[in-house]
């Protein structure tokens, strides 16, 4: 589980993303962006890359809408008890959804980056050690 203060900070940083997120849809349905061929592909790639932390953001933000909906009944004085008892059983089936939700938006928020590394350069050199670490060399590179 994620502490509060963890917690908004993931928030701000994932309505930071989602803003850009929108500002990228919105300018790939421009007319002037859409006819070129290299603009378009290059805000797919970025609309994509986001695309796979907005989802799950936008199922979170649905869920602590039903959670703060449902705590909205609780706190009213003049909910029906029965209405009030719904109330608190969806609140404790939601708040373990909305924490799990959360520690995956934080394990795709730290590895987003890694994942955006599509291609790497490796340089194997056999250095010191005559024909065995030319052999270990070569062998490196063939695995």
């Amino acid at each position: 589980m994620i502490s509060k203060s963890v917690n908004s900070s993931v928030v701000r940083k994932l309505e930071e993303l989602r803003a850009e997120y929108e500002h990228l849809a919105e300018q790939m349905n421009r007319s002037e962006v859409a006819s070129d061929a290299t603009r378009i592909v290059e805000l797919t790639r970025a609309h994509g890359r986001l695309r796979s932390l907005m989802e799950p953001y936008a199922r979170y933000r649905a869920l602590v809408r039903d959670l703060e909906n449902g705590r909205g009944i609780l706190d009213d004085p003049a909910a029906d008890a029965d209405l009030k008892a719904l109330a608190a059983e969806e609140i404790a089936e939601l708040e373990p959804r909305a924490d799990a939700l959360m520690d995956e938006l934080c394990r795709l928020l730290v590895t987003s980056d890694d994942a955006a590394i599509t291609s790497i350069i490796l340089e194997i050199r056999a250095g010191t050690g005559g024909q065995e670490a030319a052999l270990f060399a070569r062998d490196l590179y063939t695995m």
